[in-house]
């Protein structure tokens, strides 16, 4: 099967246009795919924490998801989706175990001026000092979400 992502984005459907198969496929890489990711993970990561060291699963996540538009919901769905389950799985973790959601910001395609380094100084930094406090919560390491174009204006 050949599935066109951009289908959904350059005829701009609604939910109920959006075919089936594209869909499903949305939903099983941004979220499943993650999902699964996490199952295979997770053990790993306990047992380096119950050594007592810091064990951290990071996904990320794009602020577009973040953007409610009536002709983008697979991918939104899938993006808060993503986010729900990692709070989920943030409240059921032992110290020093951490899970958080890193949101990207528009990313640096979409924005020009943004430099690639700045962000990656940024993102780490953020990652390096993550403590249990930081525990589910979502980080948006980009510009504001009120600076950030809306769909339609892309």
């Amino acid at each position: 099967r050949s599935y066109d992502l951009p289908y959904v984005y350059e005829r701009k459907v609604r939910m109920w246009e959006v075919p089936r198969d594209t869909f499903d496929f949305t939903m099983d890489t941004n979220f499943k795919g993650v999902a699964n990711c996490l199952r295979h993970a997770m053990p790993k990561l306990m047992q380096v924490g119950a050594a007592g060291n810091k064990a951290t699963f990071i996904t990320l996540t794009s602020s577009r998801g973040r953007c409610i538009d009536e002709t983008s919901v697979a991918f939104s769905a899938s993006e808060w989706a993503l986010e729900g389950m990692m709070q989920s799985v943030a409240r059921s973790l032992p110290r020093p175990v951490v899970a958080m959601t890193l949101s990207s910001g528009i990313t640096p395609r979409e924005l020009p001026n943004e430099n690639l380094e700045e962000w990656a100084d940024r993102a780490g930094m953020l990652i390096l000092n993550l403590t249990y406090m930081e525990n589910g919560v979502v980080f948006n390491v980009g510009p504001p979400l009120a600076k950030r174009p809306r769909l339609d204006d892309a």
